[in-house]
């Protein structure tokens, strides 16, 4: 009699990546990472790219997948943006991820799929606009003041509060991701502005977005108003002056969403 054969257990890759070999070296990077991924208890093999997020061409990446495709295992970051900022690579990579049956677990981003990277696109493609134009009209104002648009070299002080500046935004961006979906359910489900503002501070999908395009307080609650500026980027269409001040369909006095 033949010994039954024994399904191999989904491997887990876990991907970590810093932008110089600097980073690398300190340790900083990478530490951060690691305390992220252990904080959800989560143990895999590790696979270390040191590359910035521009460069498509990623080894490390490639050996991760490789390590659990023969399982259909999990590949797991830290963050979106340790795989890339690009829009485009990350649909690349989620499509031959979901043909091999690989798994790709973002930790600060759980509702990793074709409509979050949609709306990840979105953002990404608005501030890119906004930059562009305001770099625009900051150079035209310079040439008209200075006949000139270079300018003295950047201390190292405003190198640093630009990469926190970026950072910041980068944790504002996941947090209005992950408030858009479940506002447009809530929406759908016949709860008003008011209501919906009240689901998204009870079940803490406030958390992280202190400003921006629609600042919540300090306290981190949400408003009528905040809610109505969250809708006007995700879903502009969906926000007609009968809809705003529309009254709800029904109501749950419990809070309406359940956060898984």
């Amino acid at each position: 009699m033949k010994n039954p054969t024994t399904t191999p257990q989904p491997a887990i890759a876990v991907y970590l990546r810093v932008s110089t070999a600097r980073q690398g070296a300190s340790g900083l990077g990478l530490d951060a990472q690691r305390a992220r991924i252990a904080a959800a208890n989560i143990v895999g093999t590790e696979f270390i790219e040191i590359e910035t997020g521009k460069n498509d061409k990623r080894p490390q990446l490639a050996a991760a997948i490789a390590h659990v495709k023969s399982t259909r295992g999990q590949l797991i970051v830290a963050t979106i943006d340790r795989l890339s900022r690009n829009v485009a690579f990350l649909f690349r990579l989620k499509e031959t991820c979901e043909r091999h049956g690989i798994q790709i677990t973002a930790l600060d981003m759980p509702e990793f799929n074709t409509l979050t990277l949609g709306i990840f696109a979105t953002i990404a493609q608005h501030e890119r606009e906004r930059i562009s134009a305001r770099t625009k009209v900051a150079l035209r104002a310079k040439v008209e003041r200075d006949g000139q648009w270079r300018t003295a070299p950047v201390s190292g002080d405003c190198f640093a509060k630009s990469a926190a500046t970026r950072k910041s935004q980068s944790k504002q961006d996941a947090a209005r991701i992950r408030a858009a979906l479940p506002a447009k359910l809530l929406f759908d489900a016949g709860l008003s502005m008011r209501q919906i503002a009240q689901n998204l501070t009870a079940h803490g999908y406030a958390t992280g977005i202190v400003s921006g395009t629609f600042d919540t307080p300090k306290d981190g609650e949400w408003s009528s108003m905040q809610v109505k500026r969250l809708f006007n980027t995700f879903y502009p269409t969906l926000i007609t002056p009968t809809a705003r001040g529309r009254k709800p369909r029904t109501h749950n006095p419990s809070g309406g969403l359940v956060k898984g």
